[in-house]
This record gives structure tokens, sequence and C-alpha cells, in this order.
């Protein structure tokens, strides 16, 4: 092997290793945007449905440790299936029947109650099923 032919083996090897690490900070990259915009999305999902427990009063405001300790879990949904399902119960789907069917709507469930909430500060208890 000659002089010339190491160095241009040697220069393809740098630059394919290059080519694999760019690949990989690229892939890595992709990765911890879309996690993150996954756990912002949880975060703001969460402060709604605190928010929609608040005005809803489904915790106790007097109580006397201070803060309340409240676990739930949030899932989005939309408007029109919370109307139809408002309305299979019997009960009223006021305000969500005057959103459109497709606005994104959170639905909270706690251990025995279950609350949507939407973006424009409408909350609802849902009937038990």
């Amino acid at each position: 092997m000659t002089q010339a032919e190491g160095h241009r083996r040697a220069r393809v090897i740098v630059v394919s290793s290059l080519m694999i690490a760019l690949v990989i900070v690229a892939a890595g990259w992709l990765v911890v945007r879309h996690e993150r915009h996954r756990l912002d999305r949880q975060v703001a999902d969460a402060n709604l449905c605190s928010k929609g427990a608040s005005l809803l009063e489904l915790v106790n405001p007097n109580m006397a440790a201070g803060v309340p300790d409240v676990a739930f879990a949030t899932s989005r949904t939309t408007a029109g299936r919370i109307v139809s399902e408002l309305l299979r119960s019997g009960s009223s789907a006021h305000p969500w029947d005057q959103e459109s069917g497709d606005t994104v709507v959170i639905r909270c469930h706690s251990v025995n109650i279950t609350w949507v909430v939407d973006g424009k500060g409408h909350a609802a208890r849902l009937p038990r099923p």
C-alpha cells in the first residue's frame, strides 16, 4: 500500500466516522426534542386539571395541612366526545356543546372523580359511569 492510499483510507475512515457521529447527534436531538415537547404538554395538561379541580371545588380549600396532595391522571379527548358522553348519561352538555367538536379537552381522573377542562377555562365534573 502506498502512502497516498494510506492517507486516502484514513480520510475515508475519518469522514465516515464524522458522518456516523452527525447522524447519532441528529437522532438524539430529535428524541430529546420530542420528549421535551411531550413533557411540556403533560405539565400544561396537569396545570389545567389543577385549575379545573379548584374551579369545581373538588379539593377542600380549608384543609389544615395546607397544600392538598391530589393524584390524578390526564388524557386528551375532544369536545364532541364529551358532548356525546354527557348526553348519553342524561346530563347537560353545556358549555361543551358550544365548542367546536374537535376542540381539545383534557380529561382528568382521580380515584373516584372524573372532570374535564379546556384551555378556555371551562370545567365540568363528569357523572360516574
